[in-house]
């Protein structure tokens, strides 16, 4: 193909058409696939004229060979040269970065993006997470889908069919409960290239058994994390039969997947059920040869379960929980005392959820978002406010995410002065979020403070933030 591309190349020089833009940014594009840079930069030098088309092109060729300096020099001498980099542009530096296995940079220039006023939409977001997926960093790809849930940005077929591979990766599957259930909110799991992620573990698995091979336990908490997330109960157990008669004992990734998945799909309480029935099997729903003795939770587990609570407003049994990880040690983890801190809060417990969020050390901005989001719940506006000074005052940087959780409570007049406080914050230190700023729109509008949308409007312009209206 490459020499058929540099015929075409010659035939175009001879006929003068390399002066055409849009040829010149083929041609970049093509060389760049091919992986030759070299020629790729010769096509770029000799074009009389270049376009954001053509920058971006390039950006994506040194991206391809893993040269960040070159890559961000282009974009910067887009500016120099008075060219506005588009959205596309932005994406390609972005998820180049994520491809070579750079993801704080990613992330770093996805912040970087709507500091320029561009808005990072869900190609933005499925290019980090599919950087990450290739270069096994799971975890950044739950991550990075979670950032995206509460940006927020609504994830579309491809995102949810480059986020599963991750589930199977890590086995837990702890975060993959939320891609489960916007799948089934937003319809995606009809598509296509959803289900056959699934089906593509389950056939894996039909054909080791026809060749004679034993499927590992690897293989089977997969598909129990298939059944699972689909609510597939009387499946899920009789996989569990068949793992026992295949000499394999199920571990704690197995109930993992099922408590995790169960909860997502809206079956909390048979989640709940597995939590107890693990720890104590003579009392479960299973016979002895299935589970001979007890498995004890990890902290995967713990939040699992704490979501199901949640989720049937369980107050009696989070405490029961918490109990648990105070004598097993679990609580100074802070992901599992920030999971207490949203389970107390949206149970009403506001009492105990500040008891718990006291005792953390190391608190990080989850446990803040947390703390702040159960005050917010709980119609405790004011004491929201003073925790997010509180947190000011720690040297702790407050997240988009903890800006977002305030404005969207600023949606009636007694929080006026509130959002006032937080309008002067966000002025000052966030200058060109766009969702942060259309909060602050939609909560004036809301208001029908109109004289305060049109000066915020008037504002968000001087500093290049599109209005959304």
């Amino acid at each position: 193909m490459l020499r058929i591309g540099k015929m075409i190349h010659g035939f175009v020089v001879r006929k003068d058409m390399d002066s055409y833009v849009f040829v010149g940014n083929s041609l970049i594009d093509f060389y760049a696939n091919c992986g030759h840079l070299g020629f790729a930069v010769s096509v770029f030098d000799a074009m009389r004229e270049r376009d954001v088309v053509s920058r971006t092109a390039f950006v994506s060729a040194y991206m391809n060979e893993g040269l960040f300096e070159e890559a961000t020099e282009v974009c910067n001498s887009m500016k120099l040269n008075g060219v506005k980099s588009d959205l596309i542009s932005w994406n390609a530096l972005v998820s180049g970065f994520a491809r070579n296995g750079e993801i704080d940079l990613a992330l770093q220039y996805l912040e970087a993006m709507q500091e320029e006023g561009l808005r990072p939409r869900v190609n933005s977001w499925s290019g980090v997470i599919s950087g990450c997926i290739q270069n096994k960093y799971f975890e950044d790809a739950l991550n990075a889908f979670f950032n995206m849930l509460c940006f927020p940005e609504e994830p579309n077929f491809v995102t949810i069919a480059s986020i599963l591979p991750a589930c199977a990766g890590l086995n837990d599957l702890n975060f993959g409960r939320a891609i489960h259930g916007f799948s089934l909110k937003r319809q995606l799991c009809g598509n296509i290239h959803v289900e056959g992620e699934i089906e593509k573990e389950i056939e894996l698995l039909r054909v080791m058994h026809h060749h004679g091979l034993k499927p590992d336990l690897v293989s089977y908490n997969t598909i129990l994390a298939g059944h699972a997330r689909y609510g597939q109960k009387n499946e899920a157990y009789e996989l569990l039969y068949e793992m026992v008669r295949m000499d394999l004992k199920p571990n704690i990734i197995s109930f993992n997947v099922l408590i995790s998945g169960f909860q997502q799909f809206g079956l909390s309480l048979e989640a709940l059920k597995l939590f107890w029935t693990m720890q104590s099997p003579s009392d479960g729903c299973f016979a002895n040869f299935v589970l001979p003795e007890s498995i004890q939770p990890n902290s995967i587990t713990i939040a699992g379960a704490l979501a199901a609570c949640v989720d049937l407003n369980l107050l009696c049994e989070g405490k029961e929980i918490n109990g648990y990880t105070l004598r097993s040690g679990f609580e100074p983890n802070v992901y599992i005392s920030s999971a207490l801190v949203d389970m107390y809060s949206r149970c009403l417990d506001i009492v105990s959820a500040t008891k718990v969020f006291r005792r953390i050390v190391d608190r990080n901005t989850i446990c803040w978002n947390a703390m702040v989001a159960g005050h917010v719940n709980n119609m405790q506006l004011n004491l929201a406010l003073e925790l997010f000074c509180e947190m000011m005052e720690e040297g702790l940087e407050p997240s988009s995410i903890t800006l977002m959780i305030l404005l969207l409570t600023c949606d009636d007049m007694t929080a006026l002065r509130f959002g006032g406080e937080l309008h002067g914050y966000i002025i000052k230190r966030v200058k060109k979020d766009a969702s942060l700023w259309n909060a602050m729109l939609s909560a004036y509008s809301t208001n029908g403070m109109l004289n305060n949308a049109i000066a915020l409007v008037g504002q968000m312009e001087l500093v290049g933030v599109v209005p959304e209206i």
